[in-house]
């Protein structure tokens, strides 16, 4: 397919949402392409050492749609937070222990929890929640156009990051939750305080997650909602798809 979008003189553009843990397992593809655009600026050395001089390899952050992930105003109808996203007990060691740690704050703060299991239609034992051990009420995976509404009706939501060590790198439930107002509780990566520190809480250990969670489960305060107000317009003049086709656009007239 690539090759006979070339021989037409069409761009072909590779967009790897997955570096860096999954580099290896894309590369292959990546370097028959004319461009590269990556989620993680460590890897864009790595793609070069190994493309042609000609592939160019930029960088392209996560974008919201603003069609879905909008600001509507505050309507937090559960003093509550909500997790929208996967647990596994077999990877992402580090990850799971940040998200234990958020869960294990928010048990101690009486903070209700639910989470929307991304992965509640896989039968492995791998992928379920600790509900119990964290009192957390478990959903089942929603369609990617209720995850607005979630953060929307929801007090806190709560991310952990894959990736921590990425200026460029975060999840993509982060901008979401920006987009649309939402009051985001982090825990720390790279990427987070170069790029979002001013528009969420982000926590470093139990007990402060424990001190903010204990705050917010009475409401939020005028500084959280113009925190969030500021995240959703900052998200918005920033991460959109539009903008991320303008650059994919630069880069491709740049070339020809």
């Amino acid at each position: 397919l690539v090759e006979k979008a070339k021989s037409k003189g069409i761009p072909t553009v590779f967009w790897n949402k997955e570096d860096g843990v999954h580099f290896d397992r894309f590369i292959d593809s990546a370097k028959h392409f004319d461009h590269i655009f990556t989620v993680d600026q460590n890897c864009v050395e790595k793609y070069k050492a190994i493309v042609p001089d000609s592939t160019t390899v930029n960088v392209a952050m996560f974008p919201v749609q603003p069609k879905i992930h909008y600001y509507q105003g505050f309507n937090f109808q559960k003093l509550a937070a909500t997790f929208v996203g996967s647990y596994s007990k077999h990877l992402h060691d580090k990850r799971r222990d940040r998200q234990n740690m958020l869960f294990a704050a928010a048990a101690k703060a009486k903070l209700p929890v639910t989470v929307f299991d991304r992965n509640s239609d896989r039968k492995s034992p791998y992928y379920r929640y600790p509900a119990e051990a964290f009192n957390l009420t478990i959903k089942p995976a929603v369609d990617y156009l209720q995850t607005a509404e979630i953060y929307r009706h929801y007090q806190v939501s709560l991310n952990v990051n894959t990736v921590e060590d990425s200026p460029t790198m975060f999840s993509r439930r982060v901008v979401e939750i920006l987009a649309c107002g939402g009051i985001l509780v982090s825990t720390p990566s790279l990427a987070m305080e170069r790029l979002f520190k001013d528009y969420c809480h982000i926590v470093h250990t139990e007990e402060q997650a424990v001190e903010l969670f204990e705050r917010l489960k009475y409401g939020a305060s005028k500084q959280d909602l113009e925190m969030a107000k500021a995240g959703a317009d900052f998200v918005l003049n920033h991460f959109t798809w539009k903008k991320f086709l303008q650059q994919i656009e630069q880069v491709i007239e740049s070339k020809r």
